[in-house]
């Protein structure tokens, strides 16, 4: 029967054994379940330094008439040059399940730190049964670090420079935005010089003595929606006055 636990028993017994109406001697019971099968054919792809996306073969063969879907991740840590799981482990309950175009499951997972390790698999379990669960194989994957820092390359009292340098091969699209405090939208720095890949944006026109917020808007290759960063305001320039 399907979602049910089983005791199993086993016992030897010999010529002797019988013939000396010797009680059989059994050994520790062993547990087994029937669950389901596990998540097939998983592959996670890197998105962006904090988003990941985790695809799936729903399964073929169901013993109940619905199941849910967990995802999980748990971050791997390099000790003396030996890699580690650490026991703090993350899940992302799938609510709606949605699909590509070839029949995979997918989710993505948002809010992962750049640069870390992580072990990802995917969790199947009956509605009413969570406790009957199968996991996938598991697989690990490398975030994108960071980007590089914006760098205050030169200051006055109504101008600044600033430069960056993208990664190769890894941004495919990237604009510098700023902004005061007063100000309500974000402006774009159009006037940009690359030489021996750095970028240095030019800004004029600004206000003396006044912090300026800056940020990046990038693409990455598999991400369709632009990637800002930072998220906090570690960027802030001032510039010159009294």
């Amino acid at each position: 029967m399907p979602f049910t636990e089983y005791t199993l028993k086993l016992a030897l017994s010999n010529f002797y054994v019988d013939k000396l109406s010797m009680g059989l001697q059994f050994g520790a019971d062993v547990k087994l379940r029937t669950t389901l099968n596990a998540p097939e054919d998983i592959t996670v792809q890197v998105l962006t330094p904090t988003l990941a996306a985790v695809y799936w073969m729903p399964l073929k063969e169901l013993n109940c008439v619905a199941v849910n879907y967990e995802v999980h991740w748990v971050s791997v840590v390099f000790l003396n040059g030996t890699r580690k799981i650490t026991s703090q482990q993350d899940k992302q309950f799938i609510n709606q399940t949605e699909r590509t175009e070839d029949g995979k499951f997918f989710a993505t997972i948002r809010s992962l730190l750049p640069g870390q390790e992580y072990l990802i698999y995917v969790r199947v379990y009956p509605n009413n049964f969570n406790n009957f669960f199968t996991d996938s194989l598991k697989e690990i994957i490398q975030m994108y670090s960071e980007p590089n820092n914006l760098i205050l390359s030169g200051v006055s009292t109504n101008r600044m420079n600033i430069s960056w340098i993208p990664s190769v091969k890894l941004t495919i699209q990237y604009k510098l935005e700023y902004k005061t405090d007063r100000m309500r939208k974000w402006q774009i720095a159009n006037n940009t010089e690359v030489n021996n890949g750095k970028v240095t944006y030019y800004i004029e026109n600004l206000l003396p003595r006044t912090p300026y917020k800056f940020r990046l808007i990038l693409r990455y290759p598999e991400y369709k929606e632009d990637f800002v960063w930072p998220s906090d305001e570690r960027f802030t320039f001032q510039t010159l006055g009294k």
